[in-house]
């Protein structure tokens, strides 16, 4: 496992999870669209529709939403990790 990519992907729960569970839900509602909505909207409709699951069914899927992309995001720091050294 690779050390940097850890940090990394605990460093985007905490951002990511910061943003869902406090400042999305406000900002979204009482503001103008800004890229963070929109970035934050992609992420609740890929690869499920997420907000369904979380206003339907229970507030436990957007945890696991927050660790689905903070897992992707390790995934993808980590290959190009591997990538980048495997260039030099």
């Amino acid at each position: 496992m690779n050390k940097l990519a850890l940090k990394l992907a605990l460093a985007f729960f905490c951002l990511y999870g910061l943003f869902n569970f406090t400042g999305i839900i406000f900002f979204s509602g009482w503001s103008k669209p800004t890229t963070l909505d929109s970035i934050v909207k992609a992420f609740y409709k890929f690869p499920v529709d997420w907000v369904h699951l979380i206003v339907e069914i229970s507030g436990w899927f957007l945890l696991l939403n927050i660790l689905f992309w903070s897992v992707v995001f390790y995934l993808l720091v980590f290959l190009i990790i591997k990538i980048s050294l495997r260039f030099r």
